[in-house]
């Protein structure tokens, strides 16, 4: 008997993406989270997350963003996800070496929010997206820049697969769990004197 010339490949299913149920003192988790359009600010169960085993498809950079804040402090979410009371908002996380050289920066002015990267030496912005928060809530990524290599796309797919990845990233680095380590600054508005 001939066996098989194909090899099969002995791949796991991915395992789902699970989010918290409603919580009443996020705003954003108003109602099941499963139920939310798509790019809705849902917060992920991070006890249940892994970048490597997780299914990613569904995860959006709202999603990240606002986990990640949850984890640091309740008060950063409503800061940040307050467009009509607050004018501004700002968040910046210095990351230690081995995550990350530099910091991870959310800045909301408006209804727009942008996402990125700070660079360690330079204090420049690296690779951003920046999105727009809908009158619904949700969160549309409009564009994506590469300061360094001089390039911006408001082409969707590029957008939306720019923006995922930056999710996954967000996300596993897990920098909640480093909050001994990790200096961190929110506030309402940007100012000088920022923790270096």
């Amino acid at each position: 008997m001939a066996s098989s010339s194909s090899s099969t490949t002995n791949s796991r299913p991915k395992t789902p993406l699970i989010f918290l149920p409603s919580d009443p003192e996020i705003p954003m988790q108003l109602g099941n989270p499963l139920e939310k359009a798509p790019n809705y600010p849902r917060i992920v169960n991070i006890t249940l997350f892994n970048k490597d085993t997780t299914d990613t498809s569904t995860l959006t950079l709202a999603d990240a963003v606002v986990t990640l804040l949850f984890n640091w402090s309740v008060m950063a979410v409503h800061q940040c996800l307050d467009v009509k009371g607050l004018s501004e908002y700002y968040f910046k996380l210095r990351i230690p070496e081995g995550k990350f050289v530099g910091a991870l920066v959310a800045q909301r002015q408006g209804d727009r929010i942008t996402v990125g990267y700070e660079d360690k030496l330079t204090r420049l912005w690296g690779d951003q997206i920046a999105c727009e928060i809908q009158e619904d809530r949700t969160w549309k990524p409009v564009s994506v820049r590469y300061p360094h290599q001089s390039s911006m796309s408001v082409a969707p797919a590029k957008v939306d697969k720019a923006a995922r990845e930056m999710a996954v990233k967000i996300l596993g680095m897990k920098a909640w769990e480093g909050a001994g380590k990790m200096r961190y600054q929110s506030r309402p508005t940007p100012q000088e004197g920022w923790i270096k």
